[in-house]
């Protein structure tokens, strides 16, 4: 069992730097520099650069604290982002919650990232979301479940004595290049919680290196998951609620 993407896709924190330019909060070169951190250069189909791609977010969505107006699709195990789609992620971008949907999907081409945007029927096991407390709350005890189990059986992480130096270096790349300023503290914390579980995840699987506790680990995804796209959820919320 190992499905990275939805441990962890920078998609997350595109998500989160488009919302705040999208809602007046940074300035044109400071979300350029952000999402050259996060996926090189940034263009459309027909090759315009960044600036054309966040003309393209800000025409296709509308902040409201209402609903998700920018929110973040992951898919997972049994759930592909869409049928007709093969995309690790993907951003769904809305002017009012009852009428069409507009995708973004990144693609990564060559160091750089390609933008797709088209409209599209979202099925709605992709417009459901947790909130922050609830989410949360699945990845403690997704977590606590996982260690049982791996304690149970006396596994060691590969020999290593010290496993959270190997947590902690994992983070670094989670965590890289930061959150937007003034991000609400609940979805901080909720996607730190998901680094960590997602660091933990990506530690285990490369010390065990088997299939014996596939079901806790992928329960540990699912979580991190459901944590990820709730964060994003509850960001473009409050930021509509300011924006309003």
């Amino acid at each position: 069992m190992h499905s990275p993407y939805y441990v962890y896709s920078p998609a997350q924190n595109i998500a989160l730097w488009v919302q705040q330019w999208v809602c007046g909060r940074l300035p044109l070169d400071e979300a350029i520099d952000a999402l050259a951190e996060l996926g090189g250069p940034h263009r459309l189909e027909d090759g315009s650069e960044i600036a054309y791609v966040l003309r393209e977010f800000r025409a296709h969505c509308t902040p409201s604290s209402r609903y998700p107006w920018l929110s973040l699709v992951l898919p997972g195990p049994g759930q592909a982002l869409l049928a007709h789609l093969d995309a690790p992620a993907a951003l769904v971008l809305r002017h009012d919650p009852a009428g069409s949907a507009t995708l973004a999907i990144p693609n990564n081409h060559r160091g750089a990232t390609q933008w797709e945007f088209s409209d599209s029927e979202v099925p709605m096991h992709l417009q459901s979301f947790l909130m922050p407390g609830d989410a949360d709350t699945q990845l403690r005890l997704a977590i606590d479940r996982a260690a049982n189990a791996i304690a149970a059986h006396g596994m060691a992480l590969d020999g290593v004595q010290q496993p959270r130096l190997r947590v902690g270096t994992l983070r670094d790349f989670y965590e890289t290049p930061g959150l937007p300023p003034e991000i609400p503290e609940r979805a901080a914390k909720l996607i730190a919680r998901a680094d960590y579980a997602s660091a933990i995840l990506e530690t285990v699987l490369s010390g065990i290196g088997e299939h014996r506790f596939d079901p806790e680990l992928l329960s540990i995804g699912n979580a991190i998951r459901d944590a990820r796209m709730a964060a994003v959820a509850y960001c473009a919320i409050e930021l509509g609620r300011e924006y309003a």
